[in-house]
C-alpha cells in the first residue's frame, strides 16, 4: 500500500498542471448537465417504486387527476363574501382568461347546469322529492313568491339575493342543495350554488392549469402567471378581500418555490459560513480557500451530473445530498492539506512533503471514504425511492470528493504551492494544545456513563410519524387554508379512496350502485363519517328507480303549475318575463322524466369536476371516504372494517389513498431501515479489519459511532424529535460520518501514541465543524423532513464527535496506563 501511495504521490507531481487543468474542464462540462436537473417535490417520489401500495394509488392520480386542481380561496374581510359575489365572479374570470387555465369552477349549478337541471328529481331521496312535491303545490308556489317579496323588501337585501330570485323564485336551488348535497349544504349558502364556508366568510374557486406540477418549465411560467394576477386583484379588490392558494397544486407551487429558492441559498449560506470559518478560526489563506471551493465546486458537479443521468433530478430526500456532501468533501480537503502543509514546513520540498504526507494520511483518508461510503450504499437496499436514490448519489459524491481532494487539490497545490506556503509560519489549530483532553480522562468515562443509562430512559419514547405533514413546508400557507377549507366542507382528514372498474359502461354503472350500497352501510355502521362520490353528479340506479316511482306523486301535487306560478306572481307585483316560461317548462319537464340517465348521458356533459369520479377511458369511478372522527383519523380497525365490507365485491375494487399508504409502508421503512443500518456496520467493521488487521483497533473505532448513535437517540427522546420517512435514514449515515473520527484517532493514536492524537483531535474538531455547518443549514429549509435530517445529523455529529474527542482519548489513556501497570 505504501508503494501506491509513493507512485501516486509521484504521478500527481509530474502531471500536476495537465491533472489540475482537465479536472476544471470536466467540472465545467458536468456543471452543463447540473442546470438540467429538476427537483421532484411529490412525495410519492419518496416512497418505493413498485410497491403494492403504492400502484393503485399512482393509478388514482393518472386516472381522475386530482392533484391537478388549484384551489383558490377568497376570504371576506368584512365576514361577509354573500356581499362581493360580484367581486368573487370578476376575480374567477380573470383567472379563467389565464391561457394557463384550463377551466375555473366557482358554482355546482353553473357546471351542472345541463345533466343535472334537466334531471334534477332523479338526484333526490325521499325527503327532497317530498319536499318538491310541496314546493310546487299551489300553496307551496305562494308561499315561495310571498317570502320572495319579504326578501326583497328587508333592508338585508342584496343584489345577490336579487339575481338568485330572478334566476329561480321557487328557490329549487336550495332544495336541491338541501338534499342532493346533503350534509353539505352548508357549503352552498343561501342555496346560491357557491362554495361558501359556513359562516359565508370564505368562498372557494377550482381552477385547473393547462400543465403538470411535475413540468418545472411550466411551474415557473405559471407562478409568473399567479403573481400576474394575483397583483391586479390585490390592487382593485385588496380593501374587500383576500386572496390565498391551496389544492394540490397550490401545495406544489409552493414546494417548488420553496424548492428552488432554498437549494442555492442553503448552499450559499454554507459556502459563506465555511469561508467564516477558513477565514477566522482555521486561519487559511484565501487562496487556499478558493482551491478548496474549486475542489468541492468539481466534485458537487461531477455528483449532481451522475444524478441527471441516473435519475433526471433530485427528490425531497436526494436534494439533501449538495449540503450534504460540502461537509464530507471538506473533510476529506482539510485533512490532507494540513498534513501536506506540515510536511512542506518540516522539508520544504514539495515531493518529500507529498509522498510523506500521503503515506501518513491518505491512508486514514481512503479507508474513512470507503466507509462513509458502504454506509450509503446500504441505504440502497431499501425499497424507498427517497433513500435509495440519496444512498447511491451520497456514497458516488463521497467518491467523487475524494477524487477531487486526492488528484485537483493536490495538484493545484504543488502547482501554486509558491503562493501557498509562505516562508512566515502562520499560526493555525494544529500549533494548539486546545485539544489535549487526556486531563478529563475520568471525567469523560463517568460522563459517557451517564449518558448511557438516560438512553435507556429516552431513546424508548422516540416514535415514527408517518403522517405527509411531516415531511410538508414549515408554517405552510397552503396548508393552512386547506385547513380552512377541509374545516368549510367539515371533512378534516385525508380521504380513503375506493376505485371500481368495468368492462363496459352498463356493469360500471351497476357496479358503482354496489359500491354506494356498501358506503352507505359503511356510514350506518359509523365506521364512514362522510363520503363523496360519484353521486353528487350521477345518482346511483337504486335512487334513481326510487325516484321515477314517486315522481307521479310530484306531478299530482304540482298540477296546473304554470298557472299557479303566474298567479302568485301577478298577485304579489311581480313583473312576468318571458324567461319564466322557459323556466316553469323545463320544471314540468324535470317532474315527468320516466327513464334512467347512464354514464352515457353524463360523456355528453362538459363537467370537469366529474372527472375527479368518473374516468371514461379506463371505465373507472372513485368514491372519497372520510373517517366517522375527523380528528384521529383512520385507524387499522376503521380501515379493516372498510376493507372487509368492499372485498366482497371482488378484485374490481381497489382501496387506496395515503391513509393505506402510510399505514402500511411504516413498518416495512423501519425494517429495511434496520436492515441497512446492520449492513453498514457490518460492511465497515470488514473494511476496518482489512485495513488495520486488528479487533482491538476495530472497536476502538466503533466505539465512536457506538457511543454517538445512543446518545443521538437520547438526545431525540429528550427533545421530543420522530423519525419519518426522510429523517430515519440518519441512523446509517451517522455510522458513516462517525466512524472517519475512529480512523482519524486510532490512526493519530498509531503514528504517535497519546501525544498523536492531538494532531487527529484537530482534524477531527475541523471536520466535525464543517460537516456540522453542511448538515445544519438543512435545518434552515421549509422542508420539515429535510429540516429534522438535518438537526438530527447535527446531533449525531456532537455525539460522535464528544465520543471521539472525550471518550477514546479517557478509553485509549486507560490502555496506556494499564499496559504500563502491566509492564
Amino acid at each position: 500500500m505504501e508503494c501506491f501511495f509513493k507512485s501516486l504521490s509521484a504521478f500527481i507531481i509530474k502531471y500536476h498542471k495537465a491533472i489540475a487543468i482537465f479536472a476544471l474542464l470536466l467540472g465545467s462540462l458536468s456543471f452543463f448537465f447540473v442546470q438540467k436537473l429538476e427537483f421532484k417535490t411529490d412525495i410519492l417520489d419518496v416512497f418505493p417504486a413498485n410497491a403494492p401500495k403504492i400502484e393503485p394509488f399512482k393509478d388514482f392520480i393518472t386516472d381522475f387527476g386530482s392533484n391537478g386542481n388549484l384551489i383558490i380561496v377568497l376570504e371576506a374581510r368584512d365576514k361577509d363574501m354573500l356581499s362581493h359575489l360580484d367581486i368573487a365572479e370578476d376575480i374567477a374570470a380573470r383567472f379563467d382568461r389565464s391561457p394557463l387555465i384550463n377551466y375555473v369552477e366557482y358554482n355546482v349549478f353553473a357546471s351542472s347546469k345541463g345533466l343535472m337541471l334537466r334531471n334534477f328529481p332523479l338526484y333526490l331521496d325521499g325527503e327532497g322529492l317530498g319536499l318538491l312535491g310541496r314546493r310546487l303545490s299551489r300553496a307551496g308556489v305562494e308561499a315561495q313568491i310571498k317570502s320572495n317579496k319579504d326578501r326583497i323588501a328587508s333592508p338585508l337585501f342584496t343584489p345577490a339575493d336579487e339575481m338568485l330570485i330572478a334566476k329561480d323564485p321557487l328557490n329549487l336551488r336550495q332544495l336541491i342543495t338541501s338534499t342532493v348535497f346533503k350534509g353539505k349544504a352548508k357549503n352552498f349558502k343561501g342555496g346560491t350554488g357557491y362554495y361558501l364556508s359556513t359562516d359565508g366568510s370564505m368562498m372557494m374557486i377550482i381552477a385547473r392549469p393547462i400543465g403538470a406540477s411535475m413540468d418545472f418549465a411550466f411551474m415557473d411560467e405559471f407562478s409568473r402567471e399567479l403573481l400576474r394576477i394575483t397583483a391586479g386583484i390585490e390592487k382593485d379588490y385588496g380593501e374587500v378581500v383576500s386572496l390565498g392558494y391551496t389544492g394540490p397544486f397550490g401545495f406544489a407551487l409552493e414546494a417548488h418555490s420553496a424548492m428552488s429558492r432554498e437549494v442555492y441559498t442553503t448552499f450559499a449560506g454554507t459556502v459563506v459560513v465555511i469561508f467564516i470559518l477558513f477565514q477566522f478560526v482555521y486561519r487559511k489563506r484565501f487562496l487556499v480557500l478558493l482551491l478548496m471551493g474549486c475542489s468541492l465546486f468539481l466534485s458537487l458537479s461531477l455528483t449532481l451530473t451522475f444524478a441527471y443521468f441516473l435519475f433526471g433530478g433530485l427528490n425531497m430526500a436526494s436534494s439533501i445530498v449538495a449540503a450534504m456532501l460540502m461537509g464530507l468533501t471538506i473533510d476529506y480537503l482539510l485533512h490532507s492539506f494540513n498534513s501536506l502543509e506540515d510536511e512542506y514546513r518540516e522539508s520544504s520540498d514539495i515531493a518529500k512533503a507529498m509522498e510523506a504526507s500521503f503515506i501518513k494520511v491518505l491512508p486514514g483518508v481512503v479507508v474513512g471514504a470507503i466507509t462513509t461510503a458502504l454506509a450509503f450504499f446500504s441505504i440502497v437496499v431499501t425499497s424507498f425511492k427517497g433513500l435509495h436514490e440519496m444512498g447511491l448519489v451520497a456514497g458516488l459524491g463521497v467518491f467523487t470528493g475524494l477524487l477531487a481532494s486526492v488528484f485537483f487539490m493536490s495538484s493545484a497545490v504543488v502547482w501554486l504551492r509558491p503562493y501557498i506556503f509562505k516562508a512566515n509560519k502562520v499560526k493555525t489549530l494544529n500549533d494548539s494544545k486546545f485539544y489535549n483532553l487526556s486531563w478529563l480522562a475520568r471525567p469523560a468515562l463517568v460522563l459517557g456513563a451517564v449518558a448511557l443509562l438516560a438512553s435507556i430512559i429516552f431513546i424508548p419514547s422516540i416514535g415514527f410519524d408517518s403522517s405527509p405533514e411531516s415531511l410538508g413546508i414549515k408554517n405552510s400557507q397552503a396548508e393552512r387554508l386547506g385547513k380552512k377549507i377541509s374545516s368549510m366542507v367539515e371533512q378534516k382528514n385525508t380521504p380513503l379512496i375506493v376505485i371500481g372498474r368495468g368492462e363496459s359502461r352498463e356493469e360500471l354503472f351497476d357496479f358503482y350502485g354496489l359500491i354506494e350500497e356498501k358506503i352507505a352501510g359503511l356510514k350506518l355502521e359509523g365506521v364512514v363519517g362522510d363520503a363523496t362520490s360519484l353521486s353528487l353528479f350521477l345518482p346511483p340506479p337504486a335512487r334513481q328507480l326510487a325516484a321515477i316511482e314517486r315522481l307521479s306523486e310530484v306531478r299530482s301535487s304540482g298540477v296546473h303549475l304554470k298557472e299557479n306560478f303566474f298567479y302568485a306572481l301577478g298577485k304579489y307585483g311581480f313583473k312576468i318575463d318571458d324567461y319564466y316560461n322557459g323556466y316553469i317548462d323545463n320544471i314540468i319537464k324535470a317532474i315527468n322524466v320516466d327513464t334512467l340517465i347512464g354514464l352515457a348521458q353524463l360523456e355528453k356533459e362538459s363537467d370537469y369536476k366529474a372527472g375527479f369520479f368518473y374516468n371514461r377511458e379506463k371505465l373507472a369511478v372513485a368514491s372519497y371516504l372520510y373517517p366517522s372522527d375527523g380528528e384521529t383519523g383512520w385507524d387499522a380497525q376503521a380501515l379493516a372494517s372498510v376493507e372487509r365490507s368492499l372485498e366482497l365485491l371482488g378484485d374490481k375494487v381497489v382501496i387506496t389513498g395515503l391513509p393505506v399508504i402510510t399505514g402500511s409502508l411504516a413498518g416495512t421503512i423501519i425494517k429495511e431501515s434496520s436492515l441497512a443500518s446492520v449492513l453498514s456496520l457490518l460492511a465497515i467493521s470488514l473494511v476496518l479489519y482489512l485495513s488495520f488487521r486488528s479487533v482491538k483497533k476495530v472497536l476502538l473505532i466503533l466505539l465512536p459511532i457506538s457511543l454517538g448513535f445512543v446518545y443521538t437517540g437520547t438526545m431525540m427522546g429528550v427533545l421530543g424529535v420522530d423519525f419519518n420517512y426522510i429523517n430515519i435514514g440518519v441512523v446509517t449515515l451517522i455510522f458513516g460520518i462517525g466512524v472517519d473520527y475512529g480512523v482519524y484517532m486510532i490512526q493519530g493514536y498509531n503514528t504517535g501514541g497519546l501525544k498523536g492524537l492531538r494532531c487527529s483531535s484537530r482534524s477531527v474538531f475541523m471536520c466535525a465543524l464543517t460537516s456540522a455547518v453542511g448538515f445544519g443549514s438543512l435545518m434552515t429549509m421549509s422542508f420539515k423532513g429535510v429540516a429534522s435530517f438535518g438537526s438530527i445529523v447535527v446531533m449525531g455529529i456532537a455525539a460522535c464527535v464528544f465520543a471521539a474527542l472525550v471518550v477514546l482519548p479517557a478509553v485509549l489513556t486507560y490502555i496506556d496506563k494499564r499496559g504500563e501497570n502491566c509492564g
